[in-house]
């Protein structure tokens, strides 16, 4: 019977119209949390894109790597490490 929260989700949602995306209104925050979540929407988009350049750099560089180069790669345990490798 208790009540807790488990999980959030969000929704991205596009207006279409003539099956190509539309401009709609901005959205008017008026409430300080509804102004910090649409400021971390924001802040979630930017990081989410760092991370996909992020990532693609990482991949060219694995993909470049030699086999020992691979290979020292492979034994590493922390994947933090190897992010560190790879973005040097």
């Amino acid at each position: 019977g208790d009540r807790r929260h488990s999980n959030t989700a969000r929704v991205t949602m596009v207006a279409v119209k003539d099956g190509s995306p539309v401009e709609v209104p901005r959205l008017i925050c008026e409430t300080n949390e509804e102004k910090a979540r649409f400021l971390m929407g924001l802040i979630r988009r930017e990081m989410r894109k760092q991370r996909i350049a992020q990532l693609a750099e990482i991949e060219q560089k694995l993909l470049a790597a030699d086999t020992a180069q691979l290979d020292e790669w492979m034994k590493a345990a922390n994947p933090v490490d190897l992010i560190s490798s790879c973005l040097s």
